[in-house]
């Protein structure tokens, strides 16, 4: 419905997989 809601979870969940993968990688 809320465009700027699902923009805003695709956001979080970028910022948790790029932490993760520093995590594994970095």
């Amino acid at each position: 419905k809320s465009k700027v809601a699902v923009q805003k979870a695709l956001n979080e969940t970028q910022i948790l997989f790029d932490s993760l993968m520093q995590e594994y990688f970095g």
